[in-house]
């Protein structure tokens, strides 16, 4: 998920689900209950007052409808003593009660979970719009965005989808494995990546209890993959990257009086790591090439996430985009990709809300350049 600001010290806000951006209805809703999960983050290098984060949440019973009633939400502990109040029919507010908890060093995350979410029964699209407030030295800002999530009635349309290696060398497979509904309810399940079209809910995929897993072909360069699970005539999709090092490079029609490379060779910003404690806090002020930074983050212990947050600030005016990722299952990465421009300003960190994590970050430029930290 990812949100947009033009201040030059400020707060991002991302907005996801604990479900993988789906909201659960009926009886999925019942068996897996999918509560919206906010994060707001310090991509600076000030500490900033978070004074309010706004939500604006459609009530009603249509397909476009979050839940029924706002008056059931509620915080789930910890909630580190932030309060959640109704400020309107379909309007919550979410206040820091001290200086404590209001104030966010730099790179520091604050992610919180709102539960009791009473959706209708109908499937669909839904828009949430956001707005974080914060003062920086005694100086007012915010930024708004709108987050789109999907209302489900079934509860494990697909998990686990991930990749058996996040990152292999230039020629090297590497299988892909999911879970999906039975053979008795199962809907239509595609599997896309570059020009690929998988029909994955083929029995040779995909078994009659919807364990399903493919085997690539050698991969030249790194690689997003996509599934696509139509159901009751709304499409939801996942995806993941895998990251190839050294890769080779393609191109349709190409002119050059030198020499040429597009993806030119990765460097580790973070090295591959696991018990780790100490949050990973990075800033580079400037990116010599475009290119894309990718991440990988491992949950060590079922319920303690792992955050991770990427703010890109470029333009003129400056814009910032914030990228923002969270694994809360032991052993099951959570994989991001952020498209860097040249010139930008890169602000990273990842943490464990408590104990220990594990992950990876890379840099991928195009062509030769590095990330400036100075």
């Amino acid at each position: 998920m990812t949100t947009t600001s033009s201040a030059a010290q400020r707060l991002v806000c991302v907005l996801d689900t604990t479900t993988s951006g789906l909201v659960h209805t009926g009886d999925a809703q019942r068996r897996a209950p999918s509560a919206l999960r906010l994060t707001v983050g310090n991509p600076g290098t000030e500490t900033l007052r978070c004074e309010r984060v706004t939500l604006s949440l459609p009530v009603g019973d249509g397909p476009g409808s979050l839940t029924t009633d706002v008056d059931r939400l509620r915080l789930a502990d910890p909630a580190d003593g932030w309060q959640l109040r109704a400020t309107g029919r379909s309007q919550v507010t979410l206040l820091p009660d001290s200086a404590g908890t209001a104030d966010l060093a730099a790179g520091e995350t604050r992610t919180l979970l709102l539960e009791g979410l009473a959706p209708h029964g109908s499937v669909g699209s839904v828009a949430l719009d956001s707005t974080v407030h914060w003062t920086a030295a005694g100086v007012p800002g915010s930024a708004a965005d709108t987050f789109i999530v999907s209302k489900t009635d079934v509860h494990n349309l697909l998990t686990n989808f991930r990749p058996k290696h996040s990152g292999i060398r230039n020629g090297e497979t590497v299988e892909i494995s999911w879970k999906g509904l039975p053979e008795k309810d199962r809907p239509v399940y595609r599997l896309f990546f570059d020009t690929t079209e998988i029909k994955a809910d083929e029995k040779q995929y995909m078994d009659k209890d919807g364990n399903g897993k493919y085997t690539t072909p050698p991969l030249q360069r790194t690689t997003a993959f996509m599934m696509l699970v139509k159901y009751k005539g709304t499409d939801y999709g996942w995806t993941i990257a895998v990251t190839v090092s050294e890769p080779d490079l393609t191109v349709g029609r190409l002119t050059s009086n030198g020499v040429v490379q597009l993806l030119g060779t990765p460097t580790a910003l973070l090295e591959d790591t696991s018990g780790e404690t100490s949050p990973f806090t990075r800033t580079y002020k400037s990116a010599e090439t475009d290119g894309l930074i990718a991440a990988r983050l491992d949950c060590e212990e079922d319920g303690q996430a792992v955050d991770f947050l990427a703010s890109v600030t470029s333009g003129t005016p400056p814009t910032t985009r914030a990228t923002a990722a969270c694994a809360r299952t032991a052993w099951v990465p959570e994989n991001v990709l952020v498209p860097v421009p040249r010139g930008a300003k890169v602000e990273l960190s990842m943490r464990a809300e408590a104990g220990s994590f594990g992950g990876q970050i890379t840099w991928f430029p195009f062509g030769t350049g590095r990330l400036k930290s100075s």
